[in-house]
């Protein structure tokens, strides 16, 4: 397999890949930019299977490097760069990388993980390597290698690594333009962070199949909306909430014939926000994915008519889905199989033995199938889905058991608006005083800020089993009528 960006800049040279603050790159160029920092990573020792973190914010140079280290064989593991340093610390514990590649907005992120080296990307751009000797490794990958591996979180609160090999995300990008229609023409609007398989498989779909990439750092309504006007934006991945604040700022204007698809994902789309997108002309299509599938497991398809159109979903070429023990509604666990599933979990034989029997990936996750169509009814149990972040209530919890004023601690979600889910921290608290805010600020240290709590409610008990084992059932419940 030769490099995706190698192969796109053999073929189609010139034509755009990346659109930044008013600056088009040709892929050509992407290329030559990528093959330099690759010279450059390698000087520094970066070699074929290494395992190298991305600590960045999206940028074109953050986007350089996902590219060098396929150039050089190497693995991706990319962090949040939302992430405070503590969890940047423990997630590279547990991956143990070669080296941690950050840029000047997170360099306070990287300053206690040693041993592990840490690279500078701007040290790497301001003293290139020589252009001699050649450093890049032999064009051709091996498909069943790994591409990158995944931070995704498991309901003990403890994170699981998912790995996906080039072929994983070859066929994701392959079945997702043909199933969305995609051609060079297209332009996709990545305002998503690379550290998410949403944001991610964007950018390498763009390589693989030769759209561009209309990059922003950051999600902002109004700069999303100028951008698919004045760069002619065709396509756009945002969650509901995001969705949401678009329609918001676009007010009682309308988008452009140029805007065909937009895919919310991350969060189920309510009926209400569908309908509201249908009324503006939006042409909102349902997507349901997975890291462990790399993206796009089930989809809608643009032009799509009817009432329901927007919230239907179709499983995408090559990828079978099925309900396993469905009841009498048909509701039951998805199940995917097909090309674009992982090979498992980075050393955690357990949890891949559950998540992948009998040739299928277990989701977790609850839904049902009609005439093809994929109705997502729930989400993987405890599961807190939050302006598109999931946040596992264990996690959470864990940190927050370790404040002197809570003696005990549940946490839960609860319908937002406009997050789609809030989190709720149900404590009881200890002896002594307690003030919530604290709480809260102290959780800033410890959590990214998706994850701290928005709303906490004090509790005289909760719902326990006599081992000692939360009953998250009747958590809600049992804490909501006790306000």
């Amino acid at each position: 397999m030769e490099p995706w960006l190698r192969k796109r800049a053999r073929l189609t040279p010139d034509a755009p890949a990346l659109v930044h603050d008013g600056a088009i790159s040709s892929f050509a160029t992407l290329d030559a930019a990528s093959d330099l920092l690759a010279r450059g990573l390698a000087a520094r020792g970066i070699t074929a299977n290494d395992r190298v973190g991305l600590l960045a914010s999206p940028s074109p140079q953050a986007i350089q490097v996902i590219h060098a280290l396929q150039y050089l064989g190497a693995t991706l593991v990319p962090f949040n760069a939302r992430s405070p340093a503590r969890e940047v610390r423990e997630l590279a514990t547990i991956v143990r990388p070669t080296a941690v590649l950050h840029d000047s907005t997170t360099i306070s992120l990287v300053s206690d993980l040693s041993p592990i080296s840490t690279i500078a990307l701007g040290a790497i751009a301001a003293h290139p390597p020589p252009p001699c000797p050649e450093t890049s490794p032999p064009s051709e990958l091996s498909g069943d290698a790994i591409h990158s591996m995944l931070f995704t979180s498991g309901t003990t609160g403890r994170p699981k690594v998912a790995c996906l090999t080039h072929a994983n995300h070859e066929a994701s990008a392959r079945a997702s333009a043909q199933h969305l229609a995609i051609s060079a023409r297209d332009r996709w609007l990545l305002c998503m962070p690379l550290c998410h398989v949403g944001g991610l498989a964007v950018l390498l779909r763009s390589a693989i199949t030769g759209f561009a990439v209309v990059l922003q750092e950051r999600f902002d309504p109004d700069a999303v909306n100028r951008a698919i006007v004045d760069d002619s934006v065709s396509l756009v991945s945002v969650v509901p909430t995001m969705l949401v604040r678009m329609l918001d700022a676009l007010g009682a204007r309308s988008y452009p014939e140029t805007l065909r698809v937009v895919l919310t994902g991350g969060g189920p789309l309510a009926p209400a926000l569908a309908a509201r997108a249908r009324t503006a002309g939006v042409p909102v299509v349902s997507t349901y994915g997975l890291t462990e599938a790399a993206s796009q497991v089930a989809t809608g398809r643009p032009g799509m008519q009817g009432e329901a159109a927007p919230m239907s979903a179709t499983a995408i070429p090559g990828t079978d889905l099925r309900i396993r023990e469905p009841d009498a509604a048909g509701i039951g666990e998805i199940l995917v199989r097909g090309p674009t599933v992982m090979q498992g979990y980075f050393e955690d034989a357990v949890a891949s033995r559950a998540a992948l029997r009998e040739g299928w990936l277990h989701t977790g996750d609850a839904g049902r199938l009609e005439a093809g169509a994929l109705t997502v009814v729930g989400r993987r149990s405890d599961l807190i889905v939050t302006g598109g972040e999931n946040v596992y209530p264990a996690e959470v919890e864990r940190v927050l058991a370790q404040h002197p004023s809570v003696e005990d601690v549940a946490v839960y979600g609860i319908p937002d608006d406009e997050w789609g889910e809030c989190v709720v921290a149900a404590i009881v608290v200890a002896t002594g005083g307690f003030d919530p805010e604290a709480v809260r600020a102290w959780s800033g240290a410890r959590l990214a800020g998706y994850k701290i709590p928005r709303v906490i409610r004090t509790v005289t008990t909760l719902p326990r089993t006599t081992s000692g084992k939360l009953r998250r059932a009747e958590l809600r419940a049992v804490c909501e009528s006790a306000v």
